[in-house]
């Protein structure tokens, strides 16, 4: 498996008896919840709407997390993108992760879920 780092968008291959290419396309945050009910995590990339590579721009990344979080909450419980916004301005926390890959970082949300019983 190979990690193709550098790129504008983060690809994955696998050598098989040909070479299949997986490749994210667009912009949709993808939730990963670390186990049931627990939290949710959505990544925050440092590459803009137009697909632009925006190394070391810790704001550009929070910026998506936090527009992913908030995508994240009106699709899954029905909230307003204003209270969704409210909501995670008190409810989530901004992590940076992939220091080591610096200078594409990773700032990452995570919303507990608690907060929705």
């Amino acid at each position: 498996m190979n990690h193709h780092q550098g790129t504008e968008r983060p690809t994955i291959s696998y050598t098989l008896d040909g070479t299949l290419l997986l490749t994210r396309t667009g912009t949709d945050a993808v939730p990963y919840r670390s186990s049931p009910g627990c939290l949710v995590a959505i990544p925050g990339m440092l590459i803009t709407a137009d697909d632009e590579n925006h190394g070391g721009d810790a704001t550009l990344a929070a910026k998506n997390a936090l527009l992913g979080m908030i995508e994240y909450i009106v699709g899954e419980h029905g909230y307003t993108r204003q209270r969704a916004y409210a909501t995670c301005s008190v409810a989530v926390d901004l992590k940076v992760l992939e220091l080591v890959d610096v200078p594409n970082f990773i700032v990452t949300a995570f919303l507990p879920l608690e907060i929705f019983v």
